[in-house]
């Protein structure tokens, strides 16, 4: 009998059998039922939590960048998913910002402490929580107007060397916009 066409099956304590190829084991807790010559027999392959620990701390990497970066814009599959591009892009320039303006203002990074922790401290959160980016996409609404406030002196100082840098022209200056009605 080939590997593929092996069954497993998967005992949670005080759950309902769950039963799946060997690839999809619940992590944590491992029983699989193996049939030999007509016999049937339940052996337990427990993970201790050091080795989950280890695979959790191993993942962190991977989930903070899925936590920042996700959805992907080079990853559009269908119209639904090129919805998020513009949003995404605007995020991460929010991003950059608000790493920008911390370095830049660090004579002030006492004021912005609170936020900078509300928002390491949710996507800590998210990396080790959240299951897939679509719920990660959600849920990362929560930290967006925090981000947006750290970066805004970055956006105040670009507007500025913008308007100093672009031409006025003197009507425009001095005569208000026509209202139509």
């Amino acid at each position: 009998m080939t590997d593929a066409a092996t069954s497993v099956v998967y005992v949670r304590p005080g759950d309902i059998v769950v039963v799946g190829t060997k690839d999809a084991a619940p992590p944590g807790e491992r029983r699989s039922l193996l049939s030999e010559s007509g016999s049937v027999q339940l052996r337990a392959q427990t993970s201790s939590s050091e080795l989950t620990l280890v695979a959790t701390v191993a993942h962190l990497p991977i989930g903070i960048a899925y936590a920042l970066f996700a959805p992907f814009p080079w990853q559009v599959r269908r119209a639904a998913d090129a919805a998020t591009v513009p949003e995404m892009l605007l995020w991460y320039v929010a991003l950059a910002a608000a790493m920008a303006v911390g370095i830049r203002d660090r004579d002030r990074w006492p004021l912005r402490v609170g936020t900078v922790a509300f928002v390491l401290g949710v996507l800590f959160l998210f990396t080790l929580v959240e299951g897939n980016y679509g719920t990660l996409y959600r849920h990362r609404v929560m930290i967006i107007p925090s981000v947006f406030v750290l970066s805004a002196p970055m956006f105040v100082a670009i507007g500025a060397s913008l308007r100093r840098v672009l031409p006025r022209s003197e009507t425009a200056a001095h005569e208000p916009s026509p209202v139509r009605s």
